[in-house]
């Protein structure tokens, strides 16, 4: 049996595990569709040979999707890639039950051999088409060395995504084909935005990574919705969501936290994994928020300011000091996990470097109730016992309560060397996929500047100093239209490390 012992810091509450093949045998006979159109037999070769590149190692090409560049407004970004001095070369997947050209300010870049649209045909199986957000379905580019005198290969790290988001989950298979790039499933649901490496194989997630794979929902009501969809629509492609969710029911296809870091171990070069609890103020659960590597030994990690807290609006209604309570405690939730993840990596031996978390902003979606009024938290809100006792405040209670988190991050980043391109925030956007905010802690809507617009110049100047620290220089690119939906740069582009000559043979 693999030694699969834990071994705990001192003083902290975070895990650090020494890694082995943690998997049984009995279990992984029994996931055949978590290798979807790959097998167990064809992973093991794999085993103990195949290392994801870091992300701030140098760039052969970088991947962002029509979608993302069009619904966030990201030309700019598109032409920050075409004066890089390297010019990396940029893949543009395009899924054509969205476009059947791509937009016009798109064009101009396809007449540079640097730029290369994909299109992606309507998959007859379609459930959902989305594939904005590129980080959390791409394959990672990943070095295969068969022994100790081969050369390395270059394959495709490929983790599983979202059964219902199927057109994204199954792209990074076309991409292989397209791209002549051999692909590698590995049998464990995750998001890309979850997982970070260095070339010591030091690997950073948040137990985020653990809910996902076991799907912390009711899965028998989960298992019949879907398949009363399929029943009323005739669409066979429930099918692999259905089967996903009798085999949960049965108990045979969720992985276990050891397993887990078993796979990364084996098939993404994970040495130690350090486990991080997930931002009280993001949903997704995603590390690429608030902290990310620079280096081998340096680690950014954001931080929220005291006086940065201070400039949450305050109502004048007393009505709403309900509203204030609950935003202040979200704040200093917030505050606290990141000096606590801060303090937990300085302990492990990294070199931690601070930069300012802008204002974090608890919003009411007024598309719910298009009457709503101050105050928006009412007395009787279950979010009030926690305020109350203390207790921090987690998106979950938030989304209960139809409240959702307007989060910008610096961290969100993407490293191209030299450059590393952060979102820049300057106005607030008021409108989400659904319809008008309105801020909790504030005025009835949100105003044309960010309560901390004073204060942005300095956090711009410090981000600036934190990423030259690991000899990066920042280029900005407006952001503002990524923020309600919580994710930025980072999350809607995948850079291709850079692989073995010629490792790239587009068909």
């Amino acid at each position: 049996m693999p030694d699969c012992t834990r071994r705990t810091l001192k003083a902290t509450s975070i895990i650090f595990l020494g890694l082995a093949a943690c998997r049984t045998a009995e279990k992984d006979s029994r996931l055949s569709g978590h290798y979807e159109n790959f097998s167990e037999a064809e992973l093991l070769p794999y085993r103990g040979k195949l290392r994801v590149i870091p992300e701030f190692e140098e760039s052969s090409a970088v991947m962002i999707t029509v979608e993302a560049v069009d619904k966030f407004l990201l030309s700019p970004l598109l032409q920050a890639f075409k004066d890089h001095p390297l010019k990396p070369n940029v893949i543009l997947p395009m899924v054509e039950s969205h476009y059947s050209e791509p937009p016009d300010e798109i064009k101009p870049f396809l007449n540079s051999g640097q730029f290369k649209l994909y299109p992606i045909p309507k998959n007859p199986n379609q459930i959902q088409d989305d594939i904005t957000w590129t980080r959390d379905w791409a394959p990672w580019a990943a070095v295969f060395t068969p022994g100790p005198t081969s050369q390395p290969e270059a394959r495709f790290a490929d983790f599983n995504y979202y059964e219902m988001r199927n057109v994204a989950d199954e792209l990074p298979q076309v991409l292989s084909e397209k791209l002549n790039l051999k692909r590698i499933s590995i049998p464990i649901r995750t998001e890309g935005g979850n997982f970070m490496i260095n070339n010591r194989g030091d690997c950073m997630m948040t137990t985020g990574v653990i809910e996902r794979e076991n799907l912390i929902k009711d899965y028998g009501a989960q298992l019949e919705s879907y398949k009363k969809a399929r029943d009323e629509s005739g669409f066979t492609g429930y099918d692999k969501i259905i089967a996903r969710y009798e085999a949960l029911v049965a108990g045979s296809t969720a992985y276990n936290r050891q397993q887990i870091e078993g796979f990364f171990s084996d098939y993404a070069g994970c040495k130690e994994v350090i486990w991080l609890r997930p931002s009280p103020s993001d949903g997704n659960q995603h590390i690429d928020l608030f902290a990310k590597f620079l280096s081998d030994d340096k680690v950014l990690v954001m931080e929220l300011e005291d006086r940065t807290i201070a400039t949450l609006p305050r109502h004048n209604d007393p009505a709403a000091e309900l509203d204030i309570k609950v935003a202040l405690a979200l704040l200093k939730s917030v505050q606290a996990h990141l000096n606590e993840a801060a303090t937990l990596i300085s302990a492990k031996g990294f070199k931690v470097v601070r930069a300012p978390l802008p204002l974090t902003m608890l919003y009411r979606d007024l598309s719910y109730d298009e009457t709503a009024k101050l105050p928006f938290i009412k007395a009787d809100s279950g979010l009030l016992d926690n305020v109350r006792s203390g207790q921090t405040i987690d998106m979950y209670a938030l989304m209960r309560e139809r409240l959702s988190v307007h989060m910008r991050s610096y961290a969100n980043s993407l490293i191209i060397k030299p450059y590393v391109y952060v979102p820049r925030f300057r106005a607030p956007v008021t409108q989400n996929g659904s319809g008008a905010m309105a801020i909790v802690g504030g005025d009835a809507m949100p105003t044309s500047e960010y309560p901390d617009a004073a204060l942005i110049p300095q956090y711009e100047k410090s981000v600036e100093q934190a990423y030259a620290q690991a000899n990066l220089q920042v280029m900005w690119i407006d952001a503002d239209q990524t923020v309600p939906y919580q994710g930025s740069i980072h999350c809607l582009t995948q850079q291709i490390g850079r692989l073995p000559a010629g490792s790239i043979n587009p068909r």
